[in-house]
């Protein structure tokens, strides 16, 4: 397929040296942008029976571990607070690049990020907006419970 395009391409470094409007032979991403946003549900502490327990349960880290896959973003939201966002950096010594020129594809790998916050009140989502695939295969999140009964189980 070939893709006719007019205008200055320079701030993009794709021009030869030569004459104004000669561009250099390479791949190109055409397509409209999307961004994948996966929110994670509310976390509880469960019995062996699946059933959620009262208590306050507090998250301190999330891992997440991703195999083949491109750059993706870790935003965590705390209530009363901005929220922050980690970047995964697939960077490895036999590093790929992929058709933009950029080194993102990781054969395997993790991103951990603390959390900090109670888990009724954060939000955490995986984010990727990039040309590269997102293939997250396990999430661990680490956290303390305290439970407590509420007071009408309490005798």
């Amino acid at each position: 397929t070939d893709v006719i395009v007019n205008g200055n391409w320079k701030s993009q470094h794709i021009t030869t040296g030569g004459r104004e409007g000669s561009f250099v032979n390479r791949s190109a991403y055409v397509g409209r942008p999307f961004e994948m946003n996966v929110e994670l549900s509310t976390i509880f502490q469960r019995d062996g029976d699946n059933n959620a327990v009262d208590g306050v349960l507090n998250l301190k880290r999330i891992t997440t571990r991703h195999k083949d896959t491109g750059q993706y973003d870790l935003e965590v939201s705390r209530r009363g607070r901005s929220s922050t966002t980690v970047r995964s950096e697939a960077i490895t010594l036999d590093d790929q690049t992929d058709l933009l020129g950029n080194t993102r594809i990781d054969p395997q790998g993790e991103l951990i990020s603390k959390i900090l916050a109670p888990a009724d009140s954060t939000t955490i989502k995986i984010k990727s907006d990039y040309p590269t695939p997102c293939n997250i295969s396990n999430i661990d999140i680490i956290g303390n419970f305290r439970p407590y009964m509420s007071t009408s189980t309490q005798q």
